[in-house]
């Protein structure tokens, strides 16, 4: 598989979550009535991050080999994914510069960026599961037991 590892594409998604954020940021402070629409959207980027950052730490490069293929290929899926939805809420806002943006915003920003909302939102529930999956994976099972006990 390995052109893309977990820890590459959780890397690059932090990245760009971390450039959504500013973006968000920046759009509310040009237009604040979207602060409270926005406000949940950079919630789950937070939740996001915690999940990606808890996903670097329990399957690190060495553990990441531990992972059957398959989980492997779907995780970095997902994490593309979110990516992908990242970079459409980049696009979103930044259709919505400038004059008539209220209007706009009401007519179909507000919607499409509340759709984009959903699918991350989606996209983070995804790897967390996938996240408790692959420790069952990298920890061994003595630990697992006694961390469960």
């Amino acid at each position: 598989m390995d052109p893309l590892s977990i820890t590459v594409s959780s890397l690059a998604l932090l990245s760009t979550v971390a450039k959504s954020s500013f973006a968000i940021t920046d759009f509310v402070r040009r237009y604040q009535a979207a602060a409270g629409d926005l406000g949940d959207v950079k919630q789950e980027l937070s939740e996001l991050r915690t999940t990606l950052e808890l996903l670097q730490s329990i399957i690190g490069d060495s553990e990441e080999s531990a992972l059957p293929q398959s989980l492997k290929t779907h995780v970095v899926s997902i994490i593309k994914r979110c990516e992908d939805s990242l970079k459409r809420l980049d696009g979103a806002l930044g259709k919505h510069k400038g004059t008539f943006t209220a209007a706009r915003w009401v007519l179909d920003g507000k919607r499409e960026v509340t759709d984009l909302r959903h699918n991350l939102e989606a996209y983070r529930g995804t790897l967390s599961v996938l996240l408790e999956t692959a420790t069952l994976y990298v920890i061994p099972p003595r630990e697992l037991n006694r961390a469960t006990s």
